[in-house]
């Protein structure tokens, strides 16, 4: 194989050795999550031994020359996830040496591990979030020797790592192999189809499922059911009676809580049902492999195997009544072949008034093992500070962790405090505002096995020291049905110091995650509890253009109309004369800048607008013509924080910064096209930044333009030769009815709508 990875040769397997495409089937069956004799996941990471902050660069051995020894692995056994920030740039090199063997057979940089090239398919290993994580099985026969390069100058290298394995001790194993079969691509490949495929794991239900009412400071029976059955899916759906808001409904169900019971003891699960799907805290709707929530729709994918019988019960603590659609996906009268455990699961809550310990995830007693978790966090000390806490788990008679994190972020499959939202079967980002985070990590492939106890704890920031709030929800299964624990403060309880500053970094979360109905819904519970805002009459309008993303003009343009005539805020009332303006020509387009430096952008050579605070949100109003334009982003070196995000709206879609921009130095005066010499212009790559904003700047003018800050990406330039020369990034793109003379270099439009114009200024009229 070429990209890098060196897999070459011809080697057999040997009689009895289980064949690689088996092991691949038997480590990415989702199914298998509920089994408890699955093998043990361990872990070696790159956290400091001494106990301070400082968890990279730290290996087992020195290897020869710049070479580093990171896991010595004897088999057999399989890598089941592999992580890694790299060093101080993506040439970072590995070396998987197999069996004593010489030579390595996988030989790689990040840089071209990152191409999704076989056997690291896009779906099971991608580099994002600033590092590289792989769910690839990786097998080894008798020994496993993994290297590093360590980076010069060493300084700068801060190399972090993760490597789960798992042994298979008395079994005859293939290693990775030098030549793949084609047993061994389909399966691979198949993997990789389902888990590029949300939501993952759903089948039709065989039945519509029953509707219903838990009446207020009731309960009601959900189901009752006979085993021995797998519950495979479960399903609660909102169901709000005709010109009831759902809102409304929604602020029910959130006062609800989930009671379970197995083979009639009692209640295994019990917490509130939006926590056990998922949801903490108010972040966007989101599908992982186990569980999720989308469109009212709350749904739990974890198998739930059963001997004797079943018993889900809703209780309504809240003042308004709940109507529902339950539905169950149950295979009546299966017991999954292995030794099976009963799902259960805990929510824990933890207040800043407990700096000095470390918030507990799950403490557990019994047989069983640790699927997974979601997590909240949100610092007080106006930092990302609380995000340099590790995760640390300790299974039965250990005195010490055996398993030992480098970060939160890191736990997660995030680096250096995350870039965006974003969701994976696994593993998810899906809130990230100055400064709160949630996020998820689910152990279908790596999961912690126990026989008598276990603890799960995150530190509260390095020695347990950051003041804030963490909320959790733990998943995890016992050989026999235990009692539900207790859990702790409810995650609801939290205050954000920071939330009228940070909305439009919350509403860009939930565009990302393509949940705009859900924003519409956090505007309005936002305006509820702060009615008299500067920038109220703004956020309503926003609502206006949701429902032009979701239903088109003709629908939206009467509320604009009405909103015009109502409304008395002279922004609000220009603003949405602006949106209506996008739509009297198809000549019309707004572009929108929002720059840490001040920044100037050009199109075709015509100055169109300039920029000079960071926590403004710019747009312009722009006339085109059919053919090909350029458009360029004209600025000045910054430290970090650095980015320049620009968005143009058409009718035929949106031209937006990320991957395929380029960049360039600017010759000494303003921008002109004719200086552009493409062979002197780089591609600005994977230089993503995170958000914006990103720390200190923490705010945006809040705006109603969907879309125009939530789909471009935050770029910056690779290589800047002087800070006193200009940069500039440039995109290229052909207006509709033009003829391409260059497609290779055009940037194809992203379709969606939606937009914004003129200068707007922070919570200010």
């Amino acid at each position: 194989m070429s990209l890098g990875v060196g897999l070459c040769g011809c080697g057999g397997q040997q009689k009895d050795e289980l064949p690689y495409h088996k092991l691949v089937a038997e480590v990415l069956d989702p199914n298998r999550i509920s089994l408890l004799d699955t093998p043990q996941s361990e872990i070696l990471s790159s956290y400091d031994r001494t106990g301070g902050n400082n968890d990279y660069s730290n290996y087992l051995r020195e290897g020869p020359g710049d070479w580093k020894v990171l896991a010595d692995l004897k088999g057999p056994g399989y890598i089941s996830r592999f992580w890694t920030t790299g060093g101080h740039s993506r040439q970072q090199r590995f070396r998987f040496y197999f069996d004593d063997e010489k030579k390595p057979r996988i030989d790689a940089t990040v840089e071209t591990l990152r191409t999704g090239a076989f056997p690291f398919l896009s779906g099971l290993s991608r580099y994002e979030q600033g590092c590289w994580w792989s769910y690839v099985p990786i097998p080894y026969s008798h020994r496993l020797v993994i290297m590093g390069e360590m980076e010069r100058p060493p300084h700068l290298a801060k190399f972090f790592w993760q490597v789960n394995y798992s042994s298979l001790d008395g079994k005859s194993i293939q290693s990775f192999p030098r030549a793949f079969t084609e047993a061994d691509r389909q399966t691979l490949e198949a993997a990789n189809r389902r888990w590029t495929t949300p939501p993952y794991m759903d089948e039709p239900f065989a039945a519509p499922g029953e509707s219903v009412r838990v009446e207020a400071g009731t309960s009601a029976i959900l189901a009752t059911l006979l085993g021995p059955a797998v519950i495979r899916r479960m399903e609660v759906a909102l169901a709000a009676d005709p010109g009831e808001p759902v809102a409304k409904q929604e602020t029910a169900i959130r006062q609800c809580t989930l009671r379970v019971s197995w083979d009639g003891g009692a209640p295994s699960i019990e917490m509130p049902l939006v926590e056990f799907c998922g949801r903490v805290w108010d972040c966007p709707g989101y599908d992982a492999m186990y569980l999720g929530f989308r469109d009212n729709v709350y749904t739990v994918r974890f198998p739930m195997p059963f001997r004797e019988a079943a018993r889900f019960e809703l209780i309504n603590h809240g003042p308004v009544a709940l109507d529902a659609r339950v539905r169950l996906n149950v295979e009546a009268g299966q017991w999954i072949e292995g030794e099976q455990g009963y799902l259960h699961a805990v929510a824990r809550a933890s207040s800043p008034r407990q700096v000095g310990q470390s918030h507990t995830i799950l403490h557990a007693t019994g047989r069983g093992k640790f699927a997974g978790c979601v997590l909240g966090a949100l610092s007080l000390d106006n930092s990302w500070w609380l995000l340099e806490s590790d995760e640390r788990i300790r299974i039965d008679d250990e005195t010490q962790p055996g398993w030992h994190g480098t970060g939160l972020e890191d736990y997660f499959n995030g680096a250096w405090y995350y870039k965006n939202v974003l969701t994976r079967p696994l593993h998810g980002l899906v809130q990230k505002i100055p400064f709160r985070t949630v996020q998820y990590r689910l152990h279908g492939v790596d999961a912690r096995t126990f026989s008598s106890a276990i603890d799960v704890a995150m530190e509260r920031g390095p020695n347990d020291a950051s003041r804030g709030w963490l909320a959790s929800v733990a998943y995890y299964y016992l050989a026999t049905p235990h009692a539900a624990q207790a859990g702790s403060t409810r995650a609801q309880d939290f205050v954000d110091p920071l939330e009228q500053a940070t909305i439009m970094s919350v509403l860009t979360d939930y565009e990302r995650l393509g949940d705009y109905a859900g924003a519409m819904r956090y505007v309005d519970a936002f305006l509820a509890r702060h009615p008299d805002l500067a920038y109220a009459p703004v956020l309503r309008l926003r609502k206006i253009a949701t429902v032009e993303r979701l239903q088109g003009i003709e629908v939206a343009r009467p509320l604009y109309e009405a909103f015009l005539e109502s409304e008395d805020d002279p922004t609000a009332k220009q603003l949405a004369r602006l949106l209506l303006w996008f739509h009297e020509s198809p000549d019309h387009a707004i572009l929108s800048l929002f720059c840490s430096p001040p920044t100037r952008a050009y199109l075709d050579d015509k100055l169109v607008g300039t920029t000079t605070d960071s926590r403004l949100f710019y747009a312009f109003p722009v006339r085109l013509t059919p053919g090909r334009h350029v458009l360029a982003i004209e600025t000045t070196h910054r430290r970090y924080p650095d980015w320049v995000q620009a968005c143009l709206r058409t009718h035929d879609g949106m031209l937006v910064t990320g991957d395929g921009w380029r960049f360039g130095v600017s010759p000494v005066g303003p921008w002109k096209q004719a200086d552009f010499d493409d062979s002197s212009w780089v591609s600005t790559g994977n230089v993503i930044r995170e958000g914006p904003p990103s720390a200190p700047d923490v705010m945006t003018s809040v705006h109603p333009f969907v879309d125009m800050q939530s789909m471009p990406i935050g770029i910056w330039g690779p290589k800047w030769p002087r800070e006193e020369r200009q940069g500039v990034f440039r995109g290229v793109f052909d207006h509709p009815l033009a003829q391409s003379t260059h497609p290779s270099r055009a940037i194809r439009l992203t379709k969606a709508p939606e937009s914004k114009i003129n200068r707007l200024e922070k919570g200010r009229k």
